[in-house]
């Protein structure tokens, strides 16, 4: 455990233009650590919104978002890296929009087939609507989208916290549904 965590490498970028340059000085970095198979980003969005209360242009926020996209896709594919990048779900369909199939304002609507006696529609929390550039929507390969069913289901208490997830492959032809507990 002690071994791997001193491979670990964090970066604290305050700015877009601080996480933008951090990506590009990545190929310097990583080709003295020949090692390193992952990189990960918590929270791909935070400089998105951080720009948009600072004023930013839409324009200037997609130019960023295409900046690390190109950064990305030649490091990953020069290093042969897997990118593991978080992202909060900021905006889901109303709840007024979701029929009991689970239909909605979503690109993605369908009902679960995991646990759908229990639940007949897809909570909210796993629906999907897409804020950053379509360069950022065609980059993505695989979409992991995790929610916490609340503790009373269908006016029925649950035993404990459990999570739910789906993972969209890529331009969300096919959908996998899973659970788990903490």
């Amino acid at each position: 455990m002690v071994e791997s965590l001193s491979r670990l490498q964090i970066f604290h970028c305050k700015t877009s233009l601080q996480f933008l340059a951090t990506v590009h000085s990545l190929p310097f970095l990583l080709s003295s650590l020949p090692d390193t198979k992952v990189v990960m980003v918590d929270s791909i969005s935070s400089f998105y919104w951080m720009d948009r209360m600072e004023g930013t242009s839409r324009d200037v926020q997609e130019y960023n978002q295409r900046q690390f996209v190109y950064a990305m896709r030649g490091v990953m594919q020069t290093f042969r890296l897997v990118l593991f990048v978080t992202k909060p779900v900021y905006f889901t369909p109303r709840p007024n929009t979701i029929s009991a199939g689970g239909a909605g304002a979503s690109e993605d609507s369908e009902s679960p087939p995991l646990g759908a006696k229990e639940m007949p529609a897809v909570p909210l929390g796993l629906m999907h609507k897409e804020h950053m550039s379509q360069t950022w929507t065609r980059f993505v390969r695989f979409r992991f989208i995790i929610s916490k069913l609340p503790r009373v289901i269908m006016g029925k208490s649950t035993p404990s916290p459990k999570f739910i997830g789906k993972i969209l492959t890529p331009h969300g032809r096919k959908i996998h549904y899973f659970s788990f507990n903490e």
